[in-house]
């Protein structure tokens, strides 16, 4: 397995099947927070594999070097090869280490360079401030508002376009 970025506490490789049930564990920590998964009846474990199965294009995971915890991923879906690909990260809440930025933007490099990206996208639910602050600290740019992009807990709720432009990395 090649690593695509590797400090002294986190090391970044591709994700492989056996790396979905520790990811759901981190999924099922924010709950009702994960719009996504939401959105498109992901409840379950199962319903999780399934989903990873038919839609996720490429993934990557971040694991703690000396403890081998997964600290969290970034996967594209909606790739359009040599043009775009719409982005998710999920990291544990909890977990604080100031080589995060730099452990995901050598993600992004890794998926623009496999994948010939001009850009990636993140659509980010409004009101979800500490995906939005990421988005920003890792040099994303603020596109504009998908008004009622999703149907979740009965409402049409808004979402934050963010790009990042592989020049800008």
């Amino acid at each position: 397995m090649t690593d695509i970025f590797k400090s002294s506490t986190i090391g970044v490789n591709e994700a492989t099947p056996k790396d979905l049930k520790e990811l759901w564990g981190i999924i099922d920590e924010y709950g009702k927070l994960m719009s996504f998964f939401l959105s498109n009846n992901i409840y379950s474990y199962d319903d999780f594999c399934d989903m990873w199965n038919e839609r996720i294009v490429d993934a990557i995971i971040g694991r703690d070097i000396k403890t081998g915890i997964l600290l969290g991923c970034g996967y594209l879906h909606q790739l359009l090869p040599g043009h775009y690909a719409t982005i998710n990260v999920i990291k544990r809440r909890r977990y604080q280490s100031p080589e995060i930025i730099p452990a995901i933007l050598a993600g992004l490099k890794y998926f623009f360079e496999k994948h010939d990206l001009v850009k990636i996208v993140a659509t980010i639910r409004e009101g979800n401030v500490p995906s939005s602050k990421l988005a920003k600290e890792l040099g994303f740019t603020f596109d504009g508002i998908l008004r009622h992009h999703m149907f979740i807990d009965g409402k049409w709720r808004d979402f934050k376009i963010y790009t990042i432009l592989r020049e800008e990395l």
